[in-house]
């Protein structure tokens, strides 16, 4: 008759060959087992794959198998708690942490080795060893607009605000802050806890959306010098043609729709955020139109944006760039200083082209037709009579 050994004694773990599970447990014939030998069988797999959360002046004096390790801004010290965790990795995750993690640990012993983790990285676990975690706090305005949070920096701190239209991905509580607040902080420099995808609320709940950081800083003829963040709505102010007469000529500079925005949209705006928050800049807008040119978009369409000046606005419409990354319809006068893809884009590119309503961009595709977001998502033109959405960028600060 052939026995078979049904305990967890000699499980390995592939690519763990020196850990040995804590648990399944095995008696002599004719003992039984504890219940809190059951109860570790069953709850100790359970419990290794749930991640250590370290708070602020905290510390942790174990940490078993390969772990995931959430840090908030503090420094913290961690012990592998048994030999036989050796060779196994720790996983810095750390999504709501600015900046990155200075590591001291020892791949040895008495050897020690100073590395940097961003989120995502592996630090292997040797021996009985400690590791030292100091999580930079002053990371760059670089370092913000590489990571999309989606954070409401105006709601109640015990509520949750999962306010994404297209298919949630975050569910934070809010930050608590005021307007004022927050824009006190952009004003001056600090962005410790702002991060595009991270939105205000008006009193009708809608939302103004962070898509960069400092993104505009020292541009223009005059230079922009002052710290801000650049907000984009998830919403159209108000649906309009981009030219009710149905001509692009004279550029994106005399159109109807930015003649809105310098009036009523700048209102409307200022009425939430404060018209000393709401930032003037200078930009070079598309300010004439060759008819007889071919379309940069498609040679078979007339019309091309010919010339451009300098001009100074609070609201204005984004460019195909600062939505796609790139042109698609439009030409290089269309462009001017508007030519980098926001970060919010860059990281969540459904909140461009997946909000499924279309909207008007700034460049022009030919003599009667301008650029806009399509509702099914995709890169369009139309004739500038077409009532579409008019959403819009600005900068607080």
């Amino acid at each position: 008759m052939s026995v078979i050994n049904l305990t967890l004694d000699n499980l390995r773990l592939p690519g763990l060959p020196n850990f040995t599970p804590d648990f399944g447990t095995k008696e002599a014939e004719g003992v039984s087992v504890t219940t809190e030998n059951v109860c570790k069988d069953v709850m100790l797999p359970f419990t290794v794959e749930r991640p250590v959360f370290v708070n602020e002046n905290s510390s942790t004096s174990e940490v078993q198998t390969s772990r995931t390790l959430i840090l908030s801004q503090s420094a913290i010290t961690l012990s592998i708690g048994r030999p036989s965790f050796a060779s196994c990795k720790l996983t810095l995750k750390a999504a709501f942490v600015s900046g990155y993690a200075t590591v001291t640990y020892s791949k040895a012993e008495n050897v020690t080795q100073t590395i940097y983790l961003r989120p995502g990285d592996c630090v292997e676990l040797v021996g009985n060893t400690s590791l030292y975690f100091e999580v930079n706090s002053a990371a760059t305005v670089g370092e913000h607009n590489g990571i999309f949070r989606g954070k409401c920096l105006n709601g109640a701190p015990e509520s949750l605000y999962p306010i994404l239209p297209i298919g949630n991905t975050k569910n934070l509580p809010g930050g608590g802050y005021t307007i004022e607040q927050v824009l006190a902080n952009i004003a001056a420099g600090n962005f410790a806890d702002i991060y595009p995808g991270d939105y205000f609320i008006d009193s009708n709940n809608k939302v103004y959306r962070i898509a960069g950081l400092d993104t505009e800083l020292n541009k223009g003829d005059t230079a922009m010098t002052s710290h801000h963040a650049v907000i984009v709505p998830d919403f159209a102010l108000t649906n309009m043609g981009w030219n009710p007469t149905n001509t692009t000529a004279g550029g994106y500079a005399s159109s109807a729709i930015q003649a809105y925005c310098d009036g009523a949209g700048q209102t409307a705006i200022e009425g939430v955020f404060g018209a000393a928050h709401v930032l003037t800049c200078r930009d070079l807008l598309s300010s004439d139109m060759n008819a007889s040119a071919a379309s940069p978009g498609y040679s078979a369409w007339q019309g091309v944006a010919s010339s451009w000046g300098w001009f100074s606005h609070k609201v204005r419409l984004m460019s195909e760039v600062e939505v796609y990354g790139a042109r698609v319809w439009s030409g290089g006068y269309d462009i001017g200083t508007a030519n980098e893809q926001f970060p919010l884009f860059r990281l969540m590119p459904q909140l461009a082209t997946g909000l499924r309503y279309s909207y008007w961009l700034s460049g022009i595709a030919g003599a009667v037709s301008a650029c806009f977001v399509d509702s099914y998502g995709n890169a369009d033109s139309s004739g500038t009579s077409l009532a579409l959405g008019v959403r819009v960028r600005f900068l607080v600060g």
